[in-house]
């Protein structure tokens, strides 16, 4: 996926949550691409934390995943829907 994004797009990388923590709050993307099996913290806490902070809560995040769950939960906050 970076290969193809990167030809349009810049690419800011994390490895674990606590980078993509880090790395959004110096720099603020457009959107976020997340997984949610991440080491340290992860996909879910990361979204979280993001959508906690007033700062951060207006980026979309779009859930990138391997998890091969059935089920899709919808969170509905005051501000906006969130599809898990």
């Amino acid at each position: 996926m970076e290969g193809y994004l990167s030809k349009d797009y810049d690419i800011l990388k994390a490895h674990d949550g606590n980078e993509a923590l880090i790395i959004v709050e110096a720099n603020p993307p457009d959107i976020i691409l997340l997984d949610l099996i991440m080491p340290g913290i992860n996909g879910y806490e990361v979204c979280k934390k993001l959508k906690d902070e007033h700062k951060t809560n207006h980026i979309p995040i779009v859930i990138v995943t391997a998890l091969h769950e059935q089920r899709i939960g919808i969170k509905q906050s005051k501000r906006e829907q969130m599809i898990l």
